[in-house]
């Protein structure tokens, strides 16, 4: 990860002694030699990173609402290493009694310590220098991944997505009419700054997308048409590092059992948007080489990539106006996803392939 960040300053005393305190409680035998915050970076918070004279460490503080999401990790990443030796994510360091985590009752939370990546993430890297090579294999990994876990047993206690056509498209309806209301449209305008025709022309095209949709009930169809696996459900560039020649998916916040077309869909548009057309159609190919895509996921993957960069947008909408904050802190920025978005769904075809 990237090592410009800001080191916890003389005021910071107090963050210090919790984490160092933390850190006793479960892994004492691990040789502090510095903190470095990365606490307010994404969306909600991020890590500590705990340097020692050996190697350095990620410590991240959960919410209990996160326990069934972190127990469902820790079963995926247990399958993985018994039934493979390919790495994906950053391994959890146990404490000196084997526990995953540490516990905290005041707070209602827990800490879990992973190993640290070192390095920058893709879309850093995407800003800086070609990434075209790098897109390919990323690809192939996500594939990898895919492949390994289809025959994941899912189970009562394994977290599952909700149906598109009974959660995840309504609520993208329930948004759109939101911000279609003129005093949410102005307070967005008011907030963000964003250029009043470029929202209008969003707007418009979503209207027109969404119609479309449902005019031809694709949320029903592809959740009884495509297909299932354990997901990194949170995926872009940059959750994904390069490290030693090799790929490694971070922030697993999100893991499901879910549309593989979620992963692909989100490294799709990234792809398009970062390096155009056939870029997206090589990575695809080099995906297919490990797990060939249906036929009904070829026939709607154009579509669906752009109902998923959609409804993140809408996403994000609602986190402004729900928050009354523009967010500019956050990596997403609205005028930029907004521009992102009409030119994802008005260019991308993803068609000629092989």
């Amino acid at each position: 990860m990237d090592k410009d960040r800001d080191k916890l300053t003389n005021h910071d005393q107090q963050a210090r002694s919790e984490i160092t305190l933390i850190m006793k409680s479960g892994w004492s035998d691990i040789d502090i030699v510095d903190i470095e915050d990365h606490t307010e970076q994404g969306y909600f918070g991020g890590v500590y990173c705990i340097k020692s004279t050996e190697r350095s460490y990620a410590l991240k503080k959960h919410p209990r609402s996160f326990k069934g999401k972190f127990d469902f990790h820790n079963q995926v990443s247990n399958f993985i290493s018994n039934t493979g030796d390919v790495r994906y994510f950053p391994s959890t360091i146990p404490t000196e009694s084997r526990e995953l985590a540490v516990d905290e009752p005041e707070t209602d939370s827990f800490w879990v310590l992973n190993e640290w990546v070192e390095g920058r993430d893709m879309r850093y890297r995407s800003r800086q220098e070609n990434v075209d090579h790098h897109l390919p294999l990323i690809f192939r990994k996500v594939a990898q991944m895919h492949s390994q876990l289809a025959s994941f047993p899912i189970g009562d206690d394994s977290v599952v997505d909700r149906s598109l056509s009974e959660h995840w498209v309504p609520e993208m309806l329930e948004r759109f009419d939101l911000v279609s209301k003129g005093d949410s449209t102005r307070r967005i305008i008011d907030l963000t700054g964003i250029d009043s025709a470029s929202l209008t022309r969003f707007m418009s095209m979503s209207d027109r997308f969404i119609e479309d949709m449902l005019q031809h009930d694709k949320p029903k169809y592809w959740d009884h048409n495509l297909t299932r696996t354990v997901i990194h459900g949170d995926l872009n560039l940059s959750h994904v590092f390069e490290a030693s020649g090799d790929y490694v998916l971070v922030d697993i916040d999100r893991m499901k059992y879910g549309m593989r077309l979620d992963d692909l869909g989100n490294l799709i548009s990234e792809a398009f948007l970062s390096c155009g057309q056939n870029t997206v159609l090589e990575s695809l190919r080099t995906a297919e080489q490990v797990l060939p895509l249906t036929d009904v996921e070829k026939e709607d993957l154009t579509q669906y990539v752009k109902y998923g960069k959609i409804r993140q947008n809408f996403w994000l909408l609602n986190e402004i106006l729900t928050r009354n904050d523009p967010m500019t802190s956050f990596p997403l920025q609205l005028e930029q996803e907004v521009a992102n978005t009409v030119l994802l769904v008005e260019n991308l075809e993803i068609n000629d392939r092989t």
